[in-house]
This record gives structure tokens, C-alpha cells and sequence, in this order.
């Protein structure tokens, strides 16, 4: 829709969790793009659990991607 109505729209995927991913992508996208205006990172993950019954995993996945990810990408991309 986006290039229908004239704009420019990519997709770039990594695991957020990792820097060194995060570091990657952001040289591929500044080689293909140039300098990033806006970005959309759509990750997130939801344990359907109550609280107390999440796992040590559960939840430091659940910080990872929905919490610790935002730092890297904020940091590494802008």
C-alpha cells in the first residue's frame, strides 16, 4: 500500500536480542536506505501465563525482547 500510493517501504528482520544482529541490520539498512527517519520495530512477546506462573526463561525472554531490545535498536540506529 505504502509503494502504491507512492512512498518507499522496507523490511528488515533480526533477533532484537542481539546486539551484534541489531548492529548488522543497521549497516544494511543506512547502505540501502541512508539515514532512518522513522522506525517500526514490531517485536514483542507475550507469556499467556499468570505472572507467578512464568518460568526464570519466560520471563527473561519476555524483558528481553519487550524491554532490553528497545535499548539496542534506539541506541544503535539513532
Amino acid at each position: 500500500m505504502i509503494v502504491e500510493s507512492g512512498g518507499t517501504a522496507s523490511g528488515y528482520r533480526c533477533d532484537i536480542t542481539k546486539v551484534k544482529e541489531v548492529a548488522k541490520v543497521m549497516v544494511e539498512v543506512r547502505s540501502d536506505l541512508g539515514d532512518i527517519g522513522v522506525l517500526v520495530n514490531n517485536a514483542g512477546v507475550l507469556a499467556c501465563k499468570n505472572i507467578l506462573d512464568l518460568s526464570e526463561a519466560e520471563i527473561r525472554r519476555t524483558l528481553e525482547v519487550n524491554t532490553i531490545a528497545q535499548f539496542w535498536v534506539r541506541y544503535l540506529f539513532f
